[in-house]
């Protein structure tokens, strides 16, 4: 599906095959596993590059290490939770256009939910919208969007996220 497409240092990429994951144990330890930790990585760049004051670490030069805690700004002050600023950006700003993490799934969507019914922290990503999630059913079939609840819409359809 990747073959060929520039995905400019962006993506994580996993092979699956619907068709030997019947039972969905795959996909769920795709989704649970690995895309959790790639929604940490990419909240924690997210968060850090859109509020570096309240989010981000700061000037790593100004660090002072808080045993094996965290560290604060100068000779004290609260402990900075996120990445330095040198983390996340160069001198033209931020290395990489911060956005929330998306999911590009090609599986069954009636899989997918089941999927998502069965792991709490699933069910937090995908319908908080920390995640966005698309999935085809197979090669031939249009892409869907998931949205919040677990409606899905064509992944070209305008949405209003406010309406239920």
């Amino acid at each position: 599906m990747t073959a060929g497409v520039d995905l400019e240092g962006r993506a994580f990429l996993h092979s699956y095959d619907d068709r030997a994951d019947e039972d969905g144990s795959s996909l769920a330890t795709i989704l649970t596993a690995p895309m959790v930790v790639a929604h940490w990585i990419n909240a924690q760049y997210l968060c850090s590059t859109v509020d570096p004051d309240v989010y981000g670490a700061g000037d790593k030069a100004l660090h002072n290490p808080v045993g094996s805690v965290g560290v604060v700004t100068g000779d004290g002050g609260d402990l900075r939770v996120g990445l330095p600023w040198q983390s996340v950006a160069g001198p033209d700003g931020p290395v990489h256009e911060p956005l929330r993490l998306l999911a590009v799934v090609q599986a069954p969507r009636e899989r997918l939910e089941r999927v998502i019914a069965r792991h709490e922290i699933l069910g937090r990503l995908f319908d908080g919208a920390w995640v966005h999630l698309l999935a085809r059913d197979d090669a031939a079939a249009g892409w869907s969007r998931r949205l919040p609840g677990g409606t899905w819409v064509p992944a070209g359809d305008p949405v209003d996220e406010a309406s239920p």
